[in-house]
């Protein structure tokens, strides 16, 4: 975790390379962030769906389904203005550089891809870390709420 001034952990946990129970995972946690933090479903819905793209990515490109790997996921706020997600899987990382290249043009068509760019779309800031293992999302809270 890149540490930041004025950083509130508020969980970091291992969860198992199992599409099923990790989407349950990212439920509970996006709505007890939520929740936490006084959010609406404007913040939920762009938490939940960056979270979804992040474990998916994670489970299936860089764990490759395998059972024995695990995803570390990490939730913090920041300054009390934004949340940092991070989630980072096992596997061999990825050449992300080239890939954020092309992530404005979707192959709808393509078995892989959008998930980059939902990621884009939803959070505030996408940063990949440890050669691509890793995908660092920054979500602004919403304010009065």
């Amino acid at each position: 975790m890149q540490e930041y001034v004025g950083m509130r952990l508020l969980l970091e946990k291992q969860i198992p390379t199992d599409l099923v129970k990790a989407m349950e995972e990212v439920d509970n946690v996006s709505n007890w962030v939520a929740k936490e933090l006084k959010q609406g479903h404007e913040f939920l819905g762009r938490f939940l769906t960056g979270f979804m793209e992040a474990i998916n990515n994670a489970i299936i490109h860089g764990n490759k389904n395998d059972p024995d790997k695990q995803v570390r996921i990490l939730v913090a706020v920041v300054d009390d203005d934004h949340v940092i997600l991070e989630v980072e899987d096992e596997g061999n990382g990825f050449d992300y550089e080239t890939v954020l290249k092309r992530s404005g043009v979707i192959d709808r068509e393509a078995e892989s891809g959008r998930g980059i760019f939902l990621m884009q779309k939803m959070a505030d800031e996408v940063e990949f870390f440890n050669g691509g293992r890793g995908v660092r999302l920054r979500f602004a809270l919403d304010k009065g709420v």
